[in-house]
């Protein structure tokens, strides 16, 4: 929905100041290993990254900004005060909640 959005705000207005943030991961050789790596990345940094990469596994639009971030801290802290608060009942992946979202029983998963 993201990817859309910014490509929908740059056709309608090709002088809208949209800074996009990605979240890109791959594998990478590193020491003579093969390693996974996923990395926050601005819109700028987008393809050096990419160039460091063996294999792109995603790009996935992580944020998007109307003022250039200097780095991702800004967008670590904006979980990081939810996760603090809830810890005993947030997902450890993340502090968006859904009470609907419930574990399915194993016979429901198993058809």
């Amino acid at each position: 929905m993201l990817y859309d959005y910014v490509e929908r705000k740059r056709k309608e207005n090709s002088g809208a100041q949209l800074h996009v943030t990605y979240l890109v991961s791959g594998s990478l050789i590193q020491n003579g290993h093969s390693c996974h790596k996923v990395a926050v990345v601005r819109e700028d940094k987008l393809e050096a990254v990419k160039s460091k990469l063996a294999v792109t596994a995603s790009i996935h639009v992580y944020s998007i900004q109307k003022a250039m971030l200097k780095d991702s801290g800004p967008l670590f802290n904006t979980d990081y005060d939810i996760l603090k608060s809830n810890l005993q009942n947030c997902s450890k992946f993340s502090a968006i909640q859904c009470a609907a979202a419930v574990p399915r029983a194993p016979a429901e998963s198993s058809s």
